[in-house]
């Protein structure tokens, strides 16, 4: 039996499980869940930018769900929230507007475990501060402590480097 997992254009009578279904599988334990006020970890790689939208029912409780982007001019969700926002439904149009998240495989220090750390544009950006400022580098280098802040919305997280010991 072939395991070899492909990439890219396959096709219509691939094997699922042979086809770009064949690799491994995750899991939520393969993630790392900021649930702590306080989590430490160590990046171990790049990371890997991806798009989405968030789908929400009318009604529904929750969050939502992610829907992966096409990154094209013609993307549905991206033409149905901008004519959300034309029409002046703005927190349904805010919802559908695509969203920049990145996976960033890292150490967490408590598990002593490598995990795949979904972030947003605010950790991000803090990293990347870090990264060019000279006295820190590459944050493959050293741990970072992301704090969250349940109580502040506009600093919900914040990260910072922390010396070696």
């Amino acid at each position: 039996m072939d395991t070899v997992s492909k990439y890219g254009a396959t096709d219509w009578n691939e094997d699922i499980k042979k086809g770009n279904g064949g690799g491994p599988k995750l899991g939520k334990d393969d993630f790392l869940k900021l649930t702590k006020a306080r989590n430490k970890v160590r990046v171990i790689g790049k990371p890997h930018q991806y798009t989405f939208h968030t789908f929400k029912a009318e009604g529904e409780a929750g969050f939502g769900v992610k829907i992966g982007c096409s990154l094209t001019e013609d993307c549905p969700l991206c033409l149905l929230g901008k004519d959300f926002m034309a029409k002046g439904e703005e927190e349904k149009g805010k919802l559908l507007k695509q969203k920049f998240h990145w996976y960033v495989p890292v150490i967490d220090r408590e598990s002593k475990m490598s995990k795949i750390l979904d972030i947003g544009p605010q950790i991000y950006e803090d990293i990347k501060r870090h990264n060019n400022n000279p006295e820190w580098g590459s944050p493959e280098t050293y741990d970072l402590e992301i704090v969250v802040n349940k109580s502040d919305p506009k600093n919900y997280y914040k990260t910072d480097p922390l010396p070696s010991t």
